[in-house]
């Protein structure tokens, strides 16, 4: 199971079927779990920091 959907059933309630804790920044957080997923993965990787100032703090997609 991908973190974004485990951070999605964490959130919900099991009654009504809503997240009401974190309705107003839900998408930032499951954004932010795909993208460590995807981390995690090896999918996608940032860039060195001693690349210097114009190729650093990149996000490439392997």
């Amino acid at each position: 199971m991908l973190l974004g959907e485990e951070v999605l059933l964490l959130v919900t309630d099991d009654t009504t079927g809503r997240a009401p804790a974190l309705s107003q920044h839900l998408d930032v957080v499951i954004g932010g779990s795909l993208f460590a997923e995807l981390t995690l993965r090896e999918r996608i990787t940032l860039t060195p920091h001693e690349l210097g100032w114009r190729a650093r703090d990149r996000v490439q997609v392997l």
